[in-house]
């Protein structure tokens, strides 16, 4: 079974659509698979006009998925 971070249940994930797709990426992915859920970001976001404002905006990841050796999935 894939490893899932933060190691969590899956019936404790409110979110009920993240909580179905996740039950499915750690049914169906190889023992070697990471899976890290709800991982919060910060991401810049330019406003032109009387000058370019950058202002960070927060953000979520729901999962990415890392195949060691192989890739890096974001969903």
């Amino acid at each position: 079974m894939p490893q899932l971070f933060p190691p969590v249940s899956l019936s404790s994930i409110s979110n009920e659509g993240e909580r179905v797709v996740l039950e499915h990426l750690m049914a169906q992915l190889p023992d070697k698979a990471h899976i890290y859920h709800n991982f919060d970001l910060l991401t810049e976001e330019f406003r032109n006009g009387g000058g370019a404002k950058v202002h960070l905006k927060e953000g979520e990841i729901d999962a990415i998925v890392l195949m060691p050796d192989s890739s890096i999935t974001v969903v």
